[in-house]
Parts: structure tokens; sequence; C-alpha cells
């Protein structure tokens, strides 16, 4: 399955790799103070920050068509960790968190309003 990578301050790149995803974690400038991956389906996971830990991590799935949160905020690594899983195909980084619906933009989730958007109209 092909995956795009989309960064605050970088091209996206179609066909995203590890490490495409490592080099975006590894380098703030680059990554800017969002990243989001979107699968083929236009599933995807994103997340914010600002420039220091922690981040918050969100995932959208086309199974239930509901943007959820993790409901603490997380280490870049552990962010990282989801990244490369979901790219993998693994599930078992939506069982490392207590999730929960996103009702409306708040804090760094109003950052990422317009990554939904882009998400939503995503097509490959």
């Amino acid at each position: 399955m092909a995956f795009q990578l989309n960064c605050a301050n970088s091209e996206k790149i179609e066909n995203a790799t590890e490490t495409d995803i490592d080099r975006a974690f590894a380098d703030d400038l680059l990554r800017g103070e969002f990243v989001i991956l979107i699968a083929a389906d236009g599933s995807f996971v994103q997340a914010a920050f600002d420039g220091s830990e922690p981040c918050c991590l969100e995932y959208w799935s086309h199974e239930n068509g509901q943007q959820l949160e993790v409901d603490v905020e997380l280490s870049k690594d552990q962010v990282l960790d989801a990244f490369k899983l979901f790219l993998r195909g693994d599930s078992t980084w939506r069982t490392k968190y207590r999730w929960r619906p996103i009702k409306k933009p708040s804090g760094c989730l109003f950052s990422l309003l317009f990554v939904s958007i882009i998400a939503a109209t995503f097509v490959f």
C-alpha cells in the first residue's frame, strides 16, 4: 500500500518509507509543527509538535469515519513508533493508548484542523 508523508515545512513525499519518516522526525525544521502519514484508503495518523516534547497524536480511519486522539501527550519517540507501525500495517500501536473522539479543535488540535481537511480530500 502506498503512503504519502506531509510535513508543515517540506514537500509531500509520495510512496513514503520508514527512512522518510525517520528523517522527518529527526529534523525539526524539515518537519515543522505537524506531520501526517496518509494511506491509500484515506486513513491517516497525524501529530502536532510545538518544537519540543510532548506531542499530540490523532488517527482517522475510513472504516468508521471517526477521528480520534490519544488521551495523553506522547513523546516524539512514541509518535515515531506509531507512524512506523501504521506504515507497516501493524495495528498494535492503536492498542497501546487510550483514544477518544475529537469533538472540536482545541489546543494542538486546532493547528491540525486544516491537515484533516487535506486528508479528507486526499486522492491517490
